[in-house]
């Protein structure tokens, strides 16, 4: 580490340590010359002052929909609690709503920097909050209502807890059942804590911690809000897609080192698998390469591109298009091919810097029409609304279909969402598309 690095290191932590109240800032004796002379007016720091000001501006009441009021009510009755809303219903809303009514100090936990800034102190200062600080790598921000990422906070879990929060927030909560979940011992020392995600499993053992201490208070599914009008009709269209022969090859002698390696393990959780792959099974580590591989033949079916261009072709004049695939190589293709047709479009995956990334967002729908993405979209971020969504290739479980939907459904006036669900039948595919229809269609 060179010198200069652990000089601004240094000065990081001291500065963090004298915003927490640790330690005080040094008084010098002062000099015998200036003993004589009339002690000086102390004046208020204006900058103490104009906080003061802008704390006293009453931030409005927000207008809420019905499931967000009984969400929220339920909340300030229990004091601790999951709200499970699909994308794009308004949790955030909710959460600002809780903000304004229990009142600070507060910490909000989020995923990512992007989100951080882009939805939650953009919306926080918005409303009226301005004594907001952002506390992640670059910056160390302790201020009244606190944004803080996961992984800054594990580094920094007792900094945040002198700060003695009345509300702690935890966006995509989910996060927590990994290391992230160090975060929520905060979630059991203040009086309030409120966690937000789109879906998260009470069957699911990994989650066991965070609905100890967080309990799921109130939910709500796609079908539901569709059914209730707060998210727009949705339609759910099958283009069906076939392998050629080598590419059938390929996926039955998947299929078969699949099937062999459940029968070795006694069970087909890959993330068992996982556990005894570190363990050094050589049939886990065989299997996981197995599932790795399928994933990526599937998000490479040649015919899956011909359907895409179709797809694509019906509605890139008028509409936005969003696509998601399952590999960076799978959606770098799809846009040489769109564009050798000459249709503009735009990537947003994470290996592009950042820049790019942003730049991408903005140029959608008044460059391009057409975003093509892998799970780099999927949470958290505010997704400018768009009406047609592409699964050129997806995963099964229930998270990453809710999370992909939710891009897509947000309300607009006259607005019918479109989810094309591009899949071969006869292959592990097909549930795809069953569970896409199920987070739709079915009511609990």
């Amino acid at each position: 580490m060179s010198l200069r690095r652990k000089r601004r290191e240094a000065y990081e932590r001291a500065l963090l340590y004298w915003l927490a109240g640790i330690v005080k800032p040094e008084t010098k004796p002062i000099p015998k010359q200036q003993l004589i002379r009339k002690p000086a007016v102390v004046k208020p720091k204006k900058t103490v002052q104009a906080n003061l000001e802008l704390e006293a501006i009453p931030v409005k009441p927000f207008k809420l929909r019905p499931y967000q009021h009984e969400a929220l009510n339920e909340f300030l009755k229990l004091k601790k609690g999951i709200i499970m809303h699909p994308t794009g219903t308004g949790k955030t809303i909710t959460a600002l709503e809780a903000i304004r009514i229990i009142g600070t100090p507060v910490i909000i936990f989020v995923p990512t920097i992007a989100i951080l800034r882009t939805v939650w102190v953009k919306r926080l200062k918005e409303q009226g909050w301005m004594d907001v600080g952002e506390f992640y790598g670059a910056k160390k921000e302790l201020r009244e209502i606190t944004v803080s990422t996961y992984q800054s906070a594990i580094r920094y879990i007792n900094e945040l807890r002198r700060l003695r929060p009345k509300l702690v927030i935890f966006d995509e909560i989910h996060h927590c059942h990994s290391s992230w979940g160090k975060v929520l011992e905060l979630a059991e020392l203040a009086p309030y804590a409120l966690g937000l995600t789109a879906t998260i499993s009470r069957w699911d053992s990994k989650n066991a911690k965070i609905l100890s201490v967080m309990p799921v208070i109130h939910s709500m599914t796609i079908a539901e809000a569709r059914k209730n009008g707060w998210v727009s009709p949705i339609q759910v269209l099958s283009a069906k897609a076939q392998m050629n022969g080598a590419e059938a090859y390929e996926y039955d002698k998947l299929q078969e080192i699949i099937r062999k390696t459940a029968f070795a393990l006694g069970t087909s959780d890959p993330t068992k698998w996982s556990k005894l792959a570190k363990l050094g099974y050589p049939e886990a580590k065989k299997g996981l390469w197995a599932l790795s591989r399928r994933r990526m033949l599937l998000s490479d079916v040649e015919d899956k591109y011909r359907l895409l261009l179709e797809i694509v072709k019906k509605h890139y004049l008028n509409e936005k298009i969003l696509v998601f695939s399952e590999s960076i190589a799978s959606i770098e293709k799809a846009a040489q091919i769109l564009r050798a047709h000459r249709i503009k479009c735009g990537l947003y995956h994470s290996k592009m810097p950042k820049q790019d990334r942003l730049l991408a967002l903005q140029r959608w729908g008044k460059d391009f029409n057409v975003l093509l993405s892998v799970a780099a979209l999927e949470e958290g971020i505010d997704v400018p609304s768009c009406s047609v969504g592409i699964l050129h290739a997806s995963g099964r479980t229930p998270r990453k279909l809710v999370q992909r939907i939710g891009r897509i459904i947000r309300p607009a006036p006259g607005k019918i969402a479109k989810i094309y669900v591009i899949h071969v039948p006869y292959t592990v595919e097909d549930r795809v598309l069953a569970g896409v229809q199920r987070a739709v269609w079915r009511i609990r």
